[in-house]
């Protein structure tokens, strides 16, 4: 991964898709009545969503973590998909980069495990298409690129 994206303190759009329609990561506030530990989803949508879409790319241990500056919670995984959650683990919210080979594009990778980000709709019906994790199997719906938000 190209070091100035992870370690310029500007924020980052996480990227996915052709130029022509790419989608881009972002993650919502808990509903009001919520009660922590939350789980809240994370979306991909081509319309922008202010902070909500920004994320914070940190060095963590041996991988990296994702913070999102909209709604202060970090990605981590958990039954399978992929959250924003006030429950930092570093077995669940550490993340690796895997180049796919394709210049800037990478897979985001659970460490140890042969699980990615994968983005995808719950069922046909479904608005949003969410994260889930997926084995690695070159589908396009598994790369990622990072964009830096510079207004």
């Amino acid at each position: 991964m190209d070091e100035s994206v992870h370690t310029s303190e500007l924020p980052v759009r996480i990227v996915t898709g052709p130029k022509d329609s790419e989608v881009w990561a972002w993650s919502f506030l808990p509903k009001e009545h919520d009660k922590p530990p939350f789980f809240i989803n994370i979306y991909f949508e081509n319309n922008p969503a202010g902070v909500f879409d920004s994320w914070q790319v940190k060095r963590f241990e041996d991988g990296f973590t994702f913070l999102n500056e909209g709604n202060g919670l970090w990605a981590c995984a958990k039954d399978g998909e992929v959250f924003t959650s006030n429950e930092f683990n570093a077995s669940h919210c550490k993340w690796l980069f895997e180049s796919t080979g394709r210049g800037i594009i990478y897979n985001i990778k659970v460490p140890n495990q042969d699980l990615v980000w994968t983005m995808k709709r719950r069922d046909p019906d479904q608005k949003y298409p969410t994260l889930f994790l997926a084995p690695a199997d070159g589908n396009p719906n598994q790369e990622f690129y990072f964009s830096r938000i510079l207004d």
